[in-house]
């Protein structure tokens, strides 16, 4: 009895850990995000207007410190992942402005906003995990 008690265990331990991206890849990469591609990431060297850290939060697995921006046109906005324990995403709203993909505590994406408007973004597996981007003309 006490066997079947522990592969219960063991196999529900195994089951979080994936669906949260464990597994403890601290070199700055994607985890086993299938079928997902990084969009929006600016390329070129830019100094970001704002700095946003993803870190551990006991009461909604990470948080987004700041999570509500604003911007002029023009600037950009990185996200530092330095949750050393779970996998995060930064994704727009709508799945098409941007999209970080899950990645691991090292990992930085950079997003240049090019058109007026808000952009409410979250965490696509943390759904506490969200913000909103202000871009002003």
């Amino acid at each position: 009895m006490k066997t079947w008690k522990v592969l219960i265990v063991v196999a529900g331990s195994a089951l979080t850990l994936a669906a949260c991206g464990g597994g403890g890849n601290t070199a700055g990469t994607a985890t086993s995000d299938a079928g997902c591609t990084v969009k929006g990431n600016t390329t070129a060297a830019v100094t970001p207007a704002i700095v946003s850290n993803i870190v551990p939060d006991p009461n909604t697995v990470g948080r987004f410190t700041p999570n509500n921006m604003t911007v002029k046109v023009g600037q950009a906005i990185e996200w530092d992942w330095q949750d050393p324990n779970v996998a995060h995403t930064v994704t727009s709203d709508d799945g098409t402005s941007f999209d970080s993909c899950l990645q691991n505590k090292g990992y930085k994406f950079v997003v240049t906003f090019n058109q007026a408007g808000k952009f409410p973004y979250h965490c696509t597996i943390h759904p506490l995990m969200i913000g909103t981007i202000t871009v002003t003309a």
